[in-house]
């Protein structure tokens, strides 16, 4: 590994822990709303039930199953329930980094995309809810990482 790879991944590590800092900051200072609510109960269902349950909703099953496991893991709290939200929010920095580094050739692009995940108001308020919004955007953002991947594989 050169110096100026280890430079960058150091310069990429800030904006990863300002995220993780501010996503986590009070995360269970409030009190559960009605949709994580809604979260918290399925979280205690059989994957059989939350699928049945998911069929007849418009959300799809994965979140629900996630958070089955997790719940089992680490319980019902409101901060263990939104901590995998904190978690993919957090996750969303670097693959963001990692696609505007893949589109513009660019060190200072990918740490300024890393920046504005991190710090983003709306990125930090989902970041801190027990819904699938940023698990949506970090397999949102890793779609868009692995297609580009995939066009210079083929223009090779």
């Amino acid at each position: 590994m050169t110096r100026r790879t280890q430079q960058d991944q150091v310069w990429l590590l800030l904006p990863v822990l300002a995220a993780l800092a501010l996503r986590l900051y009070r995360l269970d200072t409030q009190s559960l709303w009605y949709d994580e609510a809604v979260t918290a109960d399925l979280a205690q269902r059989t994957a059989a039930d939350l699928i049945h349950w998911t069929a007849g909703d418009i959300q799809p099953p994965l979140y629900y199953l996630l958070m089955a496991g997790w719940a089992w893991l680490a319980g019902l709290s409101e901060w263990s329930l939104r901590a995998p939200s904190a978690w993919f929010g957090v996750l969303a920095a670097p693959l963001l980094a990692a696609v505007a580094m893949r589109l513009t050739g660019r060190r200072a692009a990918g740490l300024l995309a890393a920046w504005l995940a991190a710090l983003h108001p709306l990125l930090v308020y989902y970041g801190q809810e027990a819904r699938m919004y940023t698990l949506l955007l970090a397999l949102g953002i890793s779609a868009v990482y692995c297609a580009l991947r995939m066009t210079e594989e083929r223009g090779r």
